[in-house]
């Protein structure tokens, strides 16, 4: 029995160090990928120069440079303005984030409309958000409950 409970010990501890090495590997990853962003966002004086001169970046150049504007976008400001915004009268389903097109969609429920319209203008108070409309809803009956179902199309821009 002390054999067994050895064997599953030293397999378990095995398992153990090989997450742990796999999540050091990925850390280092992108720890760098970090770095190279960051260098992309304050270039020297000399990377400056010899962009002027060489006139437009390389393909792969300009694909990390709209990757490292788009992060620049403060997501967790719009994400915690989204979530300030819901209450218990507010259930949200989904949130999908078109990063390029700085456009967001969310699907949620509310129990009345004046409910959904008041999250849209609560929406459009941020000055994360340009633009909030109420593309789509629809009134669902949910047991013995009728709840909204609503659909929103976010258009981004702007500074917290």
């Amino acid at each position: 029995m002390a054999v067994v409970l050895l064997i599953a010990g030293l397999a378990c501890l095995g398992v153990l160090i090989q997450e742990y090495l796999e999540a050091r590997d990925t850390l280092r990853r992108l720890e760098a990928r970090q770095a190279r962003l960051q260098r992309l966002q304050k270039p020297d004086a000399a990377q400056r120069q010899r962009q002027t001169t060489a006139g437009s970046a390389p393909a792969g150049d300009a694909a990390l440079a709209r990757m490292a504007t788009q992060l620049q976008f403060p997501w967790d400001a719009l994400f915690r303005h989204i979530e300030s915004t819901t209450d218990s009268t507010v259930s949200l389903l989904s949130v999908d984030i078109q990063a390029q097109s700085r456009r967001a969609h969310i699907v949620g429920e509310a129990r009345t409309m004046a409910v959904v319209v008041d999250y849209v203008m609560h929406l459009r108070a941020s000055p994360l958000v340009s633009a909030a409309t109420l593309s789509s809803h629809e009134e669902r009956q949910v047991g013995a409950f009728s709840t909204i179902r609503f659909s929103i199309e976010l258009a981004l821009g702007g500074a917290p």
